[in-house]
């Protein structure tokens, strides 16, 4: 705690370095992962139905993983002290409501396939709707791995991000052994979610072992845990809404636009990933533990928000001198042709206009959650979707697939001017 107190920056750098290393490695076995999806199918109806259906299926585990990772991190941090007993209590009736709610999201999943089709036309859309029902079971083992995961970051085990790239790897593995077919794309996606569960379930194990789950709350940290949960569960669902808004928005621009997008989508993910994922994950334990303790957070500020945003920008522009090669090495085969390099390139070009400010937006959250102004983060994230709407309707009927990315720039933009204000303006004690 020591250590904390008197260097924070180069706390949250060393966290930054392991979990870039972490990332980097999740994230290449994506790349490679992504590879074998485009060299067995193209930017056709199959890649646009399994991307819709993926991004629903995991609507509810990204959501998960984001409101529990800002409500428990900093829970963490101040329950340190705490009785055993009680947390170990705490965990297994989190872990129990977690199992629960998975199967009946799972199977609310399944009722509604049918809907599918009527969101996204054509081809892509009915293909979707028949993946959609077998991927319902990525749902309860994805919900799970995210509690577990955010109970690891909280510990300040970084492994989290590395385990990330097991459902990516078995994919992976299912292509090149069993071939691109449809099934093989479904059953190896999640094949690699219940991987990644029992892999948590080992690395949390050891020792004391993983606490039987309980369908009670009699917990006594229930009641700091509950403290903004509900408005933290509407805002990071706004949040992780806004993959299958740009897929809706791409539905009605033809066939093959939201795998050009999903495709562009990956690469930015690499990107994102090495910066504002390590920058999050690991400034939040330390942030937490300073507000925990009685510390200031406004020293720094200003001089992380220069660093953030300069790094950002100049990350941008490498990116996009090279986007082009990055696209032909990593999909131009098989069925990925020369146009969809093209494609996917310009596309990706464009949506590295959002770095800088996404990568501030995710710092400036990450002090909004160790405050515990989720009041503030849900407003500014609704004020952001607003945002984004808009955008939508101006600009992708002139622009197309790049309005759709465009309109990431404008709601991160909105996002920080927000954000600013309230960290380094109106929000100071």
């Amino acid at each position: 705690m020591t250590g904390v107190k008197t260097s924070p920056g180069r706390s949250i750098l060393r966290g930054m370095l392991w979990v870039s290393g972490f990332v980097f490695l999740a994230k290449l076995a994506g790349a490679f992962k992504e590879m074998a999806v485009a060299a067995g199918f193209g930017t056709g109806p199959v890649v646009d139905g399994y991307l819709v259906a993926f991004n629903v299926v995991n609507y509810p585990v990204a959501l998960a993983l984001g409101v529990v990772s800002l409500v428990l991190v900093p829970l963490a941090a101040r329950a340190q002290g705490a009785p055993e007993a009680d947390l170990r209590r705490f965990h297994g009736e989190l872990l129990g409501w977690t199992l629960l709610a998975g199967l009946l999201i799972g199977a609310g999943v399944v009722l509604c396939a049918p809907l599918l089709p009527v969101l996204v036309k054509g081809q892509g859309g009915l293909m979707g709707q028949e993946m959609l029902r077998t991927l319902a079971l990525v749902v309860p083992f994805g919900l799970v791995s995210s509690l577990l995961a955010s109970w690891m970051l909280a510990a300040g085990r970084h492994l989290n991000t590395l385990l990330e790239a097991v459902p990516s790897l078995l994919l992976l593995l299912a292509l090149l052994v069993a071939g691109s077919r449809v099934e093989v794309l479904v059953w190896g996606t999640i094949a690699g979610f219940v991987c990644q569960t029992v892999f948590f379930s080992v690395l949390l194990g050891r020792g004391a072992g993983l606490a039987r789950p309980r369908l009670s709350l009699r917990a006594p940290l229930w009641v700091d845990f509950r403290r903004g949960l509900g408005i933290m569960i509407f805002g990071q669902a706004l949040t992780a809404l806004l993959p299958m808004l740009d897929q809706f928005f791409c539905g009605s621009l033809g066939e093959g636009a939201i795998s050009t997008l999903g495709y562009a989508s990956r690469i930015m993910a690499l990107i994102l990933g090495l910066g504002a994922t390590s920058l999050g994950r690991a400034s939040l334990p330390v942030l937490s533990a300073m507000v925990a303790g009685g510390g200031d957070l406004r020293g720094g500020l200003l001089r992380w928000t220069a660093m953030i945003v300069a790094a950002g920008a100049l990350l941008a522009l490498l990116a996009a001198l090279f986007a082009p090669v990055g696209v032909q090495v990593l999909f131009e085969r098989g069925a990925f042709s020369a146009q969809d390099t093209r494609q996917v390139s310009e596309v990706l070009r464009w949506s590295l206009l959002q770095l800088p400010v996404y990568f501030l937006s995710t710092f400036f959250s990450m002090v909004l959650a160790a405050r515990q102004q989720h009041g503030v983060i849900v407003a500014i994230t609704a004020a952001a979707i607003v945002a984004k709407c808009l955008a939508y309707l101006a600009l992708v009927d002139w622009l197309g697939v790049r309005g759709v990315v465009l309109s990431s720039a404008v709601m991160y933009g909105v996002v920080v001017v927000l954000q600013g204000w309230v960290c380094l303006g109106r929000g100071r004690k």
